[in-house]
């Protein structure tokens, strides 16, 4: 039987039912939309759910042991109030310097233009507009990323790593490779590029595992 036969059928509130399912032990799976469970089994499951509406609650909000350390959402909700949306717009105005080569237009290099870049460098133009390519898929990547976080998605922990460690690993083969081309090493730039997002990456993998509980739907 799927989550939503369930939910219509029997009028449980899905998350407080997968709560009792996992603190009793029970069997269950997932599909595409939510928990599956077989029909021969699932009148068991919802009578010993309903049978102790009290039991039924403790299991979907266990107490909390007044020694424990609080667990605070505000880096949670910093990223999807703000961080994320802002990621989303500042990428996709980013994509546009590489896709124009604006990106190397500035005072500080005399005002060079994209045309003399790729008059002396010509691979760099597929590689700029390859990567602005990918600024944008990951501009919308963080929107789909703040929908699954603000929804407490059970993929939105995960996908906060793999989000970081994109944005770790990308940009760093980006600077490689046109580094080579142009034959200027950017060792310096790239490790500290890695540190700061490998900071990040470790710091949001522990965040969340934290709070992996508080994800279910």
């Amino acid at each position: 039987m799927t989550q939503k036969q369930i939910v219509e059928k029997y009028n449980v509130d899905i998350n407080s039912f997968v709560k009792f399912l996992n603190a009793n032990s029970l069997p269950w799976s997932v599909d595409s939309v939510g928990i599956v469970i077989e029909d021969d089994l699932i009148e068991d499951y919802i009578a010993k759910y309903k049978e102790n509406p009290d039991a039924a609650e403790a299991a979907a909000s266990p107490a909390e042991d007044p020694n424990a350390p609080k667990l605070g959402m505000k880096w949670y909700k910093f990223l999807i109030y703000f961080a994320l949306f802002a990621s989303a717009v500042l990428n996709f105005l980013s994509s546009l310097t590489y896709f124009t080569g604006s990106v190397y237009f500035s005072a500080s290099n005399g005002a060079i233009s994209a045309e003399q870049v790729y008059a002396a460098f010509g691979a760099l133009k597929i590689i700029d507009i390859a990567y602005g390519a990918y600024i944008v898929a990951f501009a919308i990547f963080a929107l789909v990323l703040r929908s699954h976080l603000a929804g407490y998605s059970a993929k939105a922990p995960k996908m906060v790593t793999v989000f970081y460690a994109i944005s770790a690993a990308v940009p760093l083969v980006y600077n490689l490779v046109t580094g080579a081309i142009v034959g200027v090493s950017v060792a310096g730039d790239a490790a500290v590029s890695i540190i700061i997002n490998l900071i990040f990456l470790f710091a949001n993998m522990r965040y969340f595992k934290r709070r992996a509980h508080l994800f279910v739907n």
